[in-house]
């Protein structure tokens, strides 16, 4: 479980706890969006500390998806 953190409150020496991803780098994954199934593979990944959520981005698209849209192949 991730801790919602205001960075501004952050004291030096203090850590914050992301949960692992649940895709890796490159892993080809399903993803389901606009009721098609699209196979893709995972090109990057960032860290939403608002939401606390990991977002991916997969190839030949410039968008970020939740790993809610995604499943492994």
């Amino acid at each position: 479980m991730t801790d919602r953190v205001n960075e501004d409150s952050l004291t030096e020496g203090e850590t914050v706890n992301i949960p692992a991803p649940k895709f890796g780098l490159y892993e080809s994954v399903n993803l389901y969006w606009n009721e098609r199934e699209i196979a893709t593979s995972i090109v990057a990944r960032w860290y939403d500390f608002d939401h606390q959520s990991w977002w991916y981005k997969v190839s030949n698209d410039e968008r970020f998806y939740s790993g809610d849209v995604l499943a492994p192949r």
